[in-house]
């Protein structure tokens, strides 16, 4: 500010104006170095190509939040790269297909030009991969997407029509496969990114499992050791899983809920310290992590945390190897192909891999079906529990969810001493009555979730949640504090969950806390975080702890969480869960959806609504099919590996 005054001092009205035409004679003033010199004039000219880029941008039809997203991507290079290409504004965050369309034509780019058509192939590729889950495609899967890419978002026909013909479509397609943006192998199309992916993990897979397993001796006497100690008797499919580690390094546990995962990861963790071997408990989730680490008593972590994840890098991979002897991953259904690419990469080929999960849970948010191709992989050893152990607590839960994976009607009936238990609402009176037991359940200071499967709707988690801070927290007002932000405001008084791991603070997506102060004056938010689970200690431990944010981050890091969706709830465990059921979830009332939310409980589950859209949902097995060709790529390198190893030797 003091050189700022300085400057004006000596050049008065005139200093823009120099700055803009003459930056040169800013040298004319001596009190300023070299150094600042050069610092002054690059700050201006990066400020001056803002103010120009966004004026550009906004002419173009950029909103002002698509304006910062396009310039914090391309910066100095906006202007000149969008008048090349204005396709590339796909790349930003908050830029639909619609949007760059609509700039391009303001160009003057013509509806058949060959960047619209690259850049429509290449948007459907990154769709059927961000939203549908697919690690390749078919070409026939990427003209419907442009199909339906028009019908959604109304955008300008071409030339000869609405479709993209064949004659357009395939030289476009052709290009780019040339060109190595996407890679073609046997009709299955990729990116770069998802082909090395699969490439790389099926290559480390097939190279694992003909690595000699480790030594443990005595397999079956340390078994009953384990079953001593903790006073059990593992099943024989729980036995015919440990006895896995005597014949390879890489195997599967797969199970429903009930059916004893936890108690096998046990097992598997006391033989691995009985040989002296160490290991890594690792889930995809932070909250799934603090789950695993309750449950066996012992330390765990995220994948992205023991790998280093910065948010941009990852500290361990193919040139810097984590070195540990075995590795444990719960909650396989969660990882998608990049993480699990990310994990395998920067391991050795001898790491003992145990991957546990249940393949009925909703898929993972990134492309992939991880678990799926390594059960359906016959070169990897593989036990699936089917025996129910449960028996006692939550027994009515848990034959509830077989009945719902096995596609039978669910008795609704009112049973108020079930674990289930279904209330019969018409859809008018259900957030009434979810209301009322969620005020009961906070006078009786239990632990509950309300959980519904979308955000938009009535019973969506957006209107749930403002309904519910009138019961939840009746004393909020702008007077005791409030972080302004549309749908998503926060006041003093509200739960709130965590959406981004900050692994400094060791908080993760997924854990719950409760706000107890804003200043706006200060630029805090301080909120108590439930249950706190201290990652660095080598004895686990949780408690309640205390935070502050600066305001932007609290908009950013959290959310009102009264109610929550499935996904958000996924890797988690709640005493009591409270579900709104009604016709109006349209495409959300699906089988796996209501398993994977139903099997949330630890205790008890209240579903408030319509007992025959609850059944329908059960009888609707949506297609989630993912294309992925790792299952058989894992056969094929381990035969290459196997081949290799005998001319080698």
């Amino acid at each position: 500010m003091v050189t700022a005054s300085k400057l004006y001092d000596k050049f008065g009205e005139d200093l823009v104006k120099i700055l803009e035409s003459e930056p040169h004679r800013i040298q004319e003033a001596s009190f300023l170095t070299p150094t600042q010199v050069e610092s002054i004039l690059s700050e201006w000219e990066e400020a001056s190509e803002s103010r120009t880029s966004a004026i550009f941008l906004t002419d173009i039809g950029f909103s002002s939040s698509q304006v910062r997203s396009i310039y914090e991507k391309f910066g100095k290079e906006t202007r000149r790269l969008i008048k090349k290409d204005p396709y590339i504004t796909t790349l930003c965050g908050g830029v639909s297909f619609q949007s760059a369309d609509n700039a391009a034509f303001k160009l003057g780019f013509g509806p058949d030009s060959h960047q619209r058509i690259q850049a429509m192939v290449k948007y459907a590729v990154g769709s059927l991969s961000q939203s549908e889950g697919h690690v390749y495609c078919t070409s026939d899967q990427i003209q419907s997407k442009i199909e339906y890419l028009f019908k959604r978002s109304s955008l300008i026909h071409f030339s000869d029509g609405p479709f993209l013909t064949d004659s357009k479509f395939y030289p476009i397609l052709n290009d780019l496969i040339s060109d190595g943006d996407l890679i073609s192998e046997n009709g299955r199309i990729y990116t770069k990114y998802l082909w090395n992916c699969e490439n790389s993990s099926s290559d480390f897979l097939g190279r694992a499992l003909n690595s000699a397993p480790k030594d443990f001796g005595d397999i079956e006497n340390l078994i009953k050791e384990f079953e001593e100690v903790r006073k059990v008797t593992l099943s024989d499919e729980q036995r015919a899983a440990v006895m896995m580690l005597k014949d390879s390094t890489v195997g599967v546990v797969s199970g429903f809920p009930g059916t004893g995962k936890t108690l096998l990861v046990s097992a598997f963790v006391y033989i691995l310290e009985k040989a002296k071997l160490d290991y890594k408990l690792l889930s995809p989730t932070g909250i799934a992590a603090k789950r695993l680490s309750q449950v066996t008593g012992k330390p765990a972590s995220t994948i992205h945390r023991a790998l280093g994840y910065d948010s941009e890098e990852w500290s361990f991979d193919r040139s810097n190897k984590y070195i540990v002897d075995a590795i444990i991953v719960d909650e396989t259904s969660m990882i998608g192909m990049n993480v699990f690419h990310h994990l395998l990469d920067a391991l050795h080929s001898s790491t003992i891999l145990i991957f546990v999960g249940d393949p009925e849970q909703l898929p993972s948010v990134d492309a992939g079906c991880v678990l799926k191709s390594l059960i359906s992989c016959s070169d990897i050893p593989h036990v699936s529990l089917t025996r129910i152990y449960r028996q006692d607590k939550l027994s009515d839960v848990v034959t509830v969810a077989h009945s719902i994976l096995n596609g039978q009607p669910v008795d609704t009936r009112l049973n108020k001493k079930s674990e289930f238990v279904f209330l019969n609402f018409p859809q008018n009176s259900v957030i009434g009555e979810i209301c009322r037991l969620s005020s009961l359940m906070k006078e009786k200071k239990k632990q509950f979730q309300i959980i519904s499967p979308m955000y938009d709707g009535e019973l969506g988690v957006d209107n749930l949640n403002s309904s519910l801070r009138l019961v939840l927290n009746p004393q909020f007002n702008a007077d005791l504090g409030v972080v302004s932000n549309g749908k998503n405001s926060l006041y003093v008084g509200d739960r709130v969950m965590v959406i981004k791991n900050d692994y400094e603070k060791n908080i993760f997506n997924g854990d719950t806390g409760k706000i107890t102060r804003i200043s706006l004056r200060q630029n805090e938010v301080e909120v108590k975080i439930f249950n706190w689970f201290d990652a660095e200690s080598t004895t686990p431990s949780y408690s309640d702890k205390t935070f502050i944010f600066k305001v932007e981050d609290a908009t950013q890091m959290l959310r009102v969480a009264y109610a929550c969706t499935t996904h958000k709830c996924q890797g988690n465990e709640i005493d009591y869960v409270i579900v709104p059921m009604t016709f109006g979830f349209g495409p959300m009332l699906y089988r796996k959806l209501i398993y994977t939310t139903i099997t949330r409980t630890r205790e008890k589950v209240f579903i408030v609504g319509d007992p025959i859209a609850f059944n329908y949902a059960i009888s609707n097995v949506r297609d989630d099919d993912r294309n992925s060709n790792l299952s058989e790529m894992i056969s094929t390198a381990k035969k290459n590996h196997q081949a290799r190893m005998v001319l080698e030797s």
